[in-house]
């Protein structure tokens, strides 16, 4: 399998959000979470290479490292802020495809 963008929420009060890629999502969730103080739960895992541009337009609300604390729930901004047609290929050949953790 080729490399995957994940996004992740960490379970605490600040429930904070980091996007990255990974060939193996269970294995790099699972170090993520040997090192928060609180547990994570996946957001998204997507078949494209996106996590670039979703660090590019949250710049602003990055906190510390690849953490960032997004203003509103992570879903609601899923479902009705982003853009996902900046996150698509030009490429005719790529298709979009969202995963399970289970399937990967």
């Amino acid at each position: 399998m080729s490399s995957i963008t994940y996004i992740v929420q960490m379970d605490g009060p600040d429930q904070l959000v980091k996007f990255g890629r990974t060939r193996s999502p269970k294995s790099r969730i699972a170090q993520l979470s040997t090192g928060v103080p609180w547990g994570l739960h996946v957001v998204a895992l997507i078949g494209s290479d996106c996590e670039l541009d979703m660090k590019r337009r949250f710049v602003a609300s990055q906190v510390r490292g690849e953490w960032f604390k997004l203003s509103g729930d992570i879903e609601e901004i899923w479902d009705d802020d982003l853009d996902w047609q900046m996150f698509r290929s030009d490429d005719p050949m790529h298709e979009e495809k969202f995963y399970d953790l289970d399937e990967v």
